[in-house]
Order: structure tokens, then sequence, then C-alpha cells
């Protein structure tokens, strides 16, 4: 495995917590394609929920960079 260091994500909790919810995505996206009609609408609203949790974790950690000046 190839580890790559990285400044995007200025806070490694919320790196992490990324990194856990883009995990969880990826078992639910791979049991979303196993499922039949009934079971995907079950799972859309937690896809839904994680990636706006995504998006708000980089826009708060992208904020706060911008205000503290950091790089």
């Amino acid at each position: 495995m190839v580890i790559i260091q990285s400044k995007f994500i200025g806070n490694f909790v919320i790196g992490d917590n990324i990194v856990q919810n883009l995990r969880v995505l990826a078992v639910l996206y791979a049991q979303y394609n196993l499922a039949d009609t009934a079971n995907k609408r079950l799972l859309c609203k937690p896809i839904v929920v994680l990636l706006g949790s995504i998006v708000e974790a980089s826009l708060h950690d992208l904020h706060t960079r911008i205000r503290t000046f950091t790089v």
C-alpha cells in the first residue's frame, strides 16, 4: 500500500472521518448494486446522508483554513 502525504485536509480528525465515511459508502454502493428495487430505495437515504456529511466536513475544513490563513 502506498501512502501519499497530503495537506488537503488540515485537521486529521476530519480527514479520518472523511476516509471512514468513504469506506462505508463503498460498502453501501456495493450492496446497492446487488439489491433489488425495494432494497435500493432503502439504501438511498443513508448514501445521501453520508455524501452530505463528507461535503460538510470538506467545506468546514476549507472554511477553517481560509479563516485562519493556513495552508
